[in-house]
């Protein structure tokens, strides 16, 4: 399931700050989802290593963090939901 890019107009540095805004409180499984959908889609726009490399840093912290809430509740997500970020992060990193 791949969403609209809704963060899409964000810079690097704004998007950045987002994510932590929003992990703040305990977000839905699909706030996850949403970021890393957002960081695949601008590492296949990225042409430089350098971009790519930026961008598996946030990434691997959100699925950490996604699976540290999963761990905390367990209703959180589901198996396919859980697919689902590992493929999105398989395809970042």
């Amino acid at each position: 399931m791949y969403l609209d890019r809704i963060y899409r107009k964000l810079g690097w540095w704004d998007f950045l700050d987002r994510i932590e805004f929003e992990l703040k409180e305990s977000p839905d499984k699909s706030v996850y989802i949403n970021f890393l959908d957002e960081l695949r889609m601008r590492r296949l726009e990225s042409v430089s290593e350098g971009a790519t490399y930026k961008l598996r840093a946030p990434a691997n912290d959100l699925f950490d963090k996604f699976q540290k809430r999963l761990s905390l509740d367990s209703t959180f997500a589901d198996e396919a939901d859980v697919k689902e970020c590992r493929e999105l992060l398989a395809d970042i990193i």
